[in-house]
């Protein structure tokens, strides 16, 4: 008995210093890149390890509706795939997780399942203004992403990667759209100085990617064929060269917005709250 009283001082420590939850996540980094994330949730605080799986590179080099990506401050900090940040966050007044004015980690229940859910919120880097004209200062939170726990990962083995390897692979797999004809088949690319758009046909996909299929260069594709992986950054340096040559020539006109119409024709726009009633002359 004299033992067990001894013990149950410490049993008493460490069940203080275990954490609520200790579990692995995948989440949104605020510009659809995806983060793998292992966290120890306490009652006080949060110590994440943050690594980024993953980059979205087409939309953000054709300044869709990612623009904003380099103003999300948690992406600044891990620009390429395989940069890791240990992040510690603590307890606010309104009980979420924080960095102030960084990131901020909020757990919550489903209103009609009761689950929990886990939700990374995003801040601004710095002072941005918005398509719309909204101004967003430094240290606001612009975004919050949901985060999946990983419950079952899938034992894929070590495929011997470099993350350069992983880098130039996420940047041929996003290049990898096909956009075929009836007659040829070619590849809608992107230049990522300057977001225009061209094709690659069929001979000049055959010069590029050489006797390996494109299709296996999709970054879902890392495990399935490693070997193929670890020639990504030749595929994408002659990738490169290819677009950098041609793109100027050959890019895909934006299209206009013009609107052409019949003389007597009435055509009726809508724009905001009026509309607009244009005639034909």
């Amino acid at each position: 008995m004299k033992k067990l009283a001894l013990l149950l001082p410490v049993l008493a420590l460490v069940a203080c210093d275990r954490p609520k939850y200790d579990l692995q996540m995948v989440c949104e980094d605020g510009a659809r890149g995806e983060l793998l994330v292992d966290a120890k949730i306490y009652k006080s605080h949060a110590d994440l390890v943050v690594k980024r799986i993953n980059k979205e590179l087409r939309d953000k080099a054709r300044k869709n509706d990612m623009w904003f990506a380099d103003h999300v401050w948690l992406y600044n900090q891990i620009p390429n795939i395989d940069d890791t940040i240990e992040l510690v966050f603590h307890v606010n007044e309104h009980g979420d997780y924080e960095i102030p004015g960084k990131i901020k980690l909020n757990l919550s229940h489903d209103s009609l399942t009761g689950g929990l859910n886990f939700t990374l919120w995003h801040a601004a880097d710095n002072n941005l203004t918005m398509s719309d004209g909204e101004k967003i200062s430094d240290g606001k939170y612009m975004v919050g992403t949901h985060c999946n726990p990983v419950l079952y990962p899938n034992d894929v083995g070590k495929n011997n990667l470099s993350a350069e390897d992983k880098n130039c692979l996420n940047y041929v797999s996003s290049q990898v759209l096909f956009d075929n004809t009836p007659t040829e088949r070619r590849l809608r690319v992107y230049d990522e100085n300057t977001g225009r758009e061209m094709y690659v046909g069929t001979v000049a996909i055959k010069e590029i990617f050489g006797d390996i299929e494109p299709h296996r260069f999709y970054f879902s594709n890392m495990n399935n064929y490693p070997e193929d992986a670890k020639r990504a950054c030749d595929v994408a340096a002659r990738l490169r060269s290819y677009i950098a040559e041609h793109i100027d020539a050959e890019h895909i006109p934006e299209p206009k917005n013009e609107v052409y119409i019949s003389a007597g024709e009435t055509m009726t726009l809508t724009v905001g709250d009026e509309e607009i009633v244009v005639r034909g002359e």
